[in-house]
């Protein structure tokens, strides 16, 4: 791996090759050089300035300067975004076309005959021009066959790195390396480090304080930090390794894999997607840096080593899941040639990638394998034999030996073939129902889990928080964080507390007012192994963890300055619990079977007059698409309307009508007659209609009835019943008096030991309810 990180990096810094041994009087080393070698320092040599950048290196294409690239033009009127996609069903085969522009060797052919124009060959050029720079005749000539060969290494952020070292590699950290090149070792400025412009122009770079800096930064609180983006993403990495092996085990269909877009057509049980967890990594390593922000992301020399990563992932799911690629899916956020609105399709033209001579551009049906770029994987390299099953067999045992150490159905395993040993009961210092300082465990640990949690037959229920919220909530990227128990005082080292269960970062632009919300999720179940090995919880059935969860479960959010904003203020933020019966792998041969997702409270930010965070179990929330969010059984106007098919009041509608307390929505639905209303069922089907009568099991009777079957053309009917156990969501027209909602028009108890019965349940004062509130070392793309 050394090598491969060396050779890159010397690719990388190709304009530092020197003509003279010890030092080339012609060359800017950035230092004294000739001093330098009469001192024969040993301390690393930091090169000042670089000129990395010419008219053929293509960073630019993915976000500033908003100009046109290789002769592409962008769509009439779009002038603030680059060429990439985002929050869309192009997001992987956008991307791996444009990893492919680096490294396609000149004469390299597929089924589509000509990948990429010989000035798009970067990788390829700027290694046959190093190899011309080695005298000695085998030095040249192995360099000029690495240039055919050599792929993008990739940082795998996900997988356990070895004991003693961090996933957050020392390449990434020091500010000068020691690198073999055509004049033996030499020390020259480290390239994974920054990039340096030369020059700058502080137009292009307008924000903040990015007229000002003269290279890439990564959390530039004084300079670029590398340790405390090292501390984070180690913290982070089990939840993010968690995320991953979900994704790859129980995300069977192309679309909610694909991107972070979360809609009312969107699977409702899957939250996360590749886009969302790649989202994380530029989150995390920017901080406020570069790869913070989208439209200066491709600028770090990380980008390409994570984006690669992103592809790798993509790769391997393609390989678990064959049948599915890319569906259409209406694009929600322009780039430079997209606007909003298009449908986007497995056909949609990739720009600015030309195919061929003529002009074609690529799509994602020539992009769905990477053997057309001539790379692949070592876990998707087809086997001598030939057989599909045992090619994928292989590729699952990779998976869980990667990915697996981390995830609940691997620690339940574990804990079933150790029964036999002896329990030593750790964390049996807290009380059931109580959470200590003291003794809380470190989430980012891996947990012991107790004997009562591994079953007979290899089951158990894993919890997720699933996220939503809108993509300019907070006009630029932010962060949501979960934690259980108390939040430490101390903002900045919220990202490391040993309480933080997990987060959700949204990586967005600035000023795109976009209220399209995204998802993404966080893994509970780990946490809470941790309390129940501590009897702070007795098991991880909904009847203990949801209890626990609404006492102690903390939700805090870090705007693009690093300062905390109050959860509340956050547009559309919603934060719901879902559990899933999952049957764990019994071998590494196998993955995990999840069963069907359960919705079970969803978080609600608090605000003053309202009792509580939480809704009851069995409440669902439909996206808004403006400010809205749930507190208690309250709601957060907004003004921003838009027709009567979308509702800018989110409505909680109540499919399980056993509880009176519950009956509140159905009776305000009951008096909706006449009523023209948008209804989605839990088939995905959207029905539009004007309501003749809702009974209280909600069965509903419509009239100038327009369907719309999921994936189908819509059809008009006279009438139309619909039972209320089918309803997934009613959206409600903005003229209706929602705030009828926010009085108790439920019937008074008339039994004075029902009376005193109810207000126990609330605690002291309360009116009900719940109390309280690749490592990049080694192994990089193979040639296929």
């Amino acid at each position: 791996m050394e090598s491969r990180i060396a050779l890159w990096s010397f690719i990388i810094l190709f304009a530092a090759a020197v003509t003279a041994v010890p030092y080339s009087p012609t060359y800017n080393y950035g230092f004294d050089a000739a001093n330098l070698v009469k001192r024969q320092t040993q301390d690393p040599i930091v090169v000042t300035k670089l000129p990395l950048a010419n008219g053929t290196v293509p960073v630019r294409i993915h976000g500033v300067p908003f100009v046109p690239w290789n002769g592409v033009p962008g769509a009439p009127g779009i002038d603030d975004r680059g060429y990439c996609t985002h929050m869309s069903i192009l997001f992987p085969p956008w991307h791996r076309v444009y990893l492919a522009l680096y490294e396609v060797s000149e004469g390299q052919e597929s089924q589509y005959v000509y990948i990429l124009s010989p000035n798009q060959q970067v990788l390829f050029r700027l290694i046959q021009m190093i190899a011309t720079w080695f005298t000695d005749p085998n030095e040249r000539a192995f360099y000029h066959a690495a240039a055919a060969d050599f792929r993008i290494p990739y940082w795998d952020w996900a997988a356990a790195p070895p004991a003693g070292e961090s996933v957050f590699l020392p390449d990434f950290e020091s500010e000068g390396i020691q690198i073999y090149g055509p004049n033996g070792w030499q020390y020259i400025a480290n390239p994974l480090y920054s990039y340096k412009f030369n020059p700058l122009d502080p137009k292009v770079f307008s924000q903040g304080d990015f007229p000002n800096w003269t290279e890439t930064k990564r959390a530039p609180f004084e300079k670029t930090d590398n340790r405390s983006v090292a501390h984070s993403i180690e913290h982070a990495r089990p939840a993010l390794q968690q995320r991953l092996y979900t994704l790859l085990s129980n995300y069977k269909d192309y679309g909610p894999f694909s991107n972070k877009y979360w809609g009312t057509a969107t699977n409702q049980s899957q939250f996360d997607s590749v886009e969302a967890l790649h989202d994380a990594m530029h989150v995390l390593v920017g901080n406020r840096g570069h790869m913070y922000y989208i439209q200066y992301s491709a600028f770090d020399p990380m980008f390409f080593l994570h984006h690669t990563m992103a592809d790798r992932i993509v790769t391997m799911w393609q390989a678990l899941y064959p049948n599915s690629w890319v569906t259409p899916q209406v694009a929600m956020e322009h780039s430079f040639t997209m606007p909003p609105g298009e449908v986007q399709d497995v056909f949609t033209e990739l720009k600015p990638f030309f195919a061929n001579s003529s002009g074609a551009f690529w799509n994602s049906k020539m992009a769905n394998d990477t053997f057309h770029f001539g790379y692949s994987y070592a876990e998707t390299i087809p086997g001598q034999g030939g057989s599909k099953s045992e090619d994928r067999t292989r590729l699952i045992t990779a998976i869980n030996r990667l990915y697996g150490s981390s995830s609940p159905s691997t620690l339940v395993q574990k804990r079933k073939r150790a029964l036999g040993r002896r329990d030593r009961g750790k964390f049996s210092q807290l009380r059931r129902g109580t959470l200590s300082d003291d003794v809380s465990p470190d989430f980012s640990r891996e947990p012991h889990v107790a004997a009562s949690l591994a079953t007979d037959d290899y089951t158990y229920t894993e919890w997720i928080a699933n996220v939503h919220v809108q993509n300019g909530a907070l006009n630029g990227s932010f962060t949501i964080h979960l934690f259980m128990g108390a939040v430490p005082g101390d903002i900045i080292s919220w990202s490391a507390a040993p309480n933080l269960i997990g987060s959700m970062n949204v990586f967005a632009m600035k000023n795109m007012g976009s209220a399209n919300h995204v998802s993404g999720t966080v893994p509970l179940t780990s946490a809470l192994m941790h309390m129940v090995s501590a009897g702070g919880v007795a098991g991880l059935d909904p009847g203990q963890v949801e209890p626990y969860l609404k006492t102690f479960l903390q939700v805090r959010v870090i705007g693009e300055d690093g300062e905390e904003v109050r959860p509340d203020s956050v547009a559309g933020l919603c934060v719901q619990i879902a559990s899933s019966e999952v049957q764990a792998a019994r071998n590494e041969r196998e993955l995990p079977v999840w069963g069907p997702v359960v919705e079970s409270c969803i978080y609600a930010a608090p605000q003053p007059g309202y009792w509580t965070h939480f809704l009851d179990t069995g409440w669902e929330l439909f996206r808004s698409f403006s400010l809205s969010c749930f507190c208690g059984l309250g709601v957060n106007w907004s003004t921003q309307g838009r027709d009567n098919l979308f509702l800018t009041h989110t409505i909680p509608i109540h499919t399980r009508h056993t509880e009176a307390a519950n009956m509140k929505l159905v009776r305000f639905l009951m008096k909706c007659a006449n009523e023209t209303v948008t209804i989605e069922l839990k088939n995905g089907t959207i029905v539009h209609g004007t309501i003749t009568s809702v009974s209280p099991q909600m069965n509903t009777a419509l009239r100038t009835v327009k369907m719309t079957p999921k994936g189908q053309d819509a059809v008009s009917l006279d009438t139309m019943n619909i039972r209320g156990s089918t309803i997934r969501y009613f959206i409600l027209p903005d003229s209706l008096p929602l705030d009828t909602l926010l009085i108790d028009d439920a019937p008074k108890p008339k039994n004075k030991a029902r009376k005193e019965a109810e207000r126990g349940t609330g605690g002291r004062g309360g009116r009900g309810g719940p109390r309280g509130r690749g490592r990049g070392r080694g192994r990089g793309r193979g040639r296929g």
